[in-house]
């Protein structure tokens, strides 16, 4: 440590900056910023993993203690395993031995990224055995769980297939590729396969009858009646297309988010108008109302229009333009963007 100043501003050691402050650890005697009871970072971090971890004999725990102790940053371990977080009662669970280290018992857990960040932790420095792409085995193990609480009725084994052979073939493919981000295709694949179970579900709840009866009728209604989401049912209606044994074929058209225009053109116009005539309002809030009226709420086509030259138009919002002109609206001048 070099906490001393120099004549000419240089750092230097406590002894030659005469500073008779304590700055050697009680413990492990080196020199370092004291944190807690005379002890330095590194040395309260390892008395408090021990006291949660309880190595013992156990060669892995020590191992990890040493590891979280000699981080770059020790600082961020002692934050990141602080009371009540996550990390710490994980941490707390292994040291009782009721989490053992076994993918098994972190599969059972509720997913968390403190569980998964532990979990890589313990892989990458062999203190539990590797197991090849973690997506796909957490997308597998998400199948299966997923498949064992849908109805036994038929349900779960039509989304077992589906599932089998629409995309489970086609992830465990795709995770041979380093470059392909396995999370995004997973998460896809989830969508799909939760929405397919619901369409079945409803299909025997409403209609009673089976995935082998589904026909359009039941399809556009389904659609029309329920969430955007039910449009992920679409791969699935695809996959039902290909038995040949099925006698017409199944659509689900794409259906497209419902949005409301904040106002009405004529609205819209009408604020225009009153920007233009109001001569009793400064320039400068005339002009960000138009400004914000006229462009504030931008249309799919306005997103795709070039870009607009103008000073103000460029900058895009009314407080911009207020900037611009150097003024900013006034109280009493509110009415300017009220209809006449």
């Amino acid at each position: 440590m070099l906490p001393g100043r120099s004549s000419d501003q240089e750092p230097i050691c406590r002894d030659c900056a005469d500073i008779t402050t304590a700055l050697t650890c009680t413990q492990c005697k080196r020199e370092s910023e004291r944190f807690r009871s005379g002890l330095c970072i590194r040395c309260t971090l390892t008395d408090d993993l021990t006291a949660v971890l309880k190595p013992n004999d156990d060669f892995r725990l020590r191992r990890l203690i040493s590891l979280l102790t000699e981080t770059g940053r020790p600082e961020s371990i002692y934050t990141y395993m602080r009371r009540g977080t996550k990390a710490r009662a994980l941490l707390e669970a292994i040291g009782d031995r009721t989490l053992p280290l076994t993918h098994e018992a972190f599969d059972a857990l509720p997913r968390s990224t403190a569980a998964e960040h532990l979990r890589a932790l313990l892989v990458h420095h062999r203190m539990m055995p590797g197991r090849g792409n973690e997506n796909l085995t957490r997308f597998e193990h998400w199948l299966a769980t997923r498949i064992s609480n849908l109805p036994d009725d038929g349900t779960s084994q039509v989304i077992e297939r589906y599932a089998a052979w629409h995309h489970l073939k086609r992830i465990r493919d795709k995770a041979t590729d380093p470059a392909v981000n396995l999370e995004t295709v997973t998460h896809a694949a989830k969508q799909d396969i939760t929405e397919a179970g619901k369409l079945l579900i409803w299909l025997r709840d409403s209609h009673g009858i089976a995935a082998g009866e589904l026909r359009q009728a039941h399809i556009d209604e389904y659609l029309s009646t329920g969430p955007s989401t039910r449009k992920h049912i679409r791969n699935f209606i695809r996959w039902l297309n290909r038995d040949s044994t099925r006698r017409g074929h199944l659509d689900a058209p794409f259906r497209p988010a419902q949005s409301t225009p904040m106002i009405t053109q004529a609205e819209r116009i009408e604020l225009v108008r009153n920007c233009l005539e109001h001569g009793h309002v400064i320039r400068s809030t005339r002009v960000a109302g138009v400004d914000f009226a006229a462009l504030g709420t931008s249309t799919e086509q306005d997103r795709h229009a070039p870009p607009r030259t103008h000073q103000h138009h460029s900058r895009g919002h009314a407080s911009q333009a207020w900037d611009h002109a150097g003024h900013h609206p006034r109280s009493n001048n509110r009415d300017v963007l009220e209809p006449a």
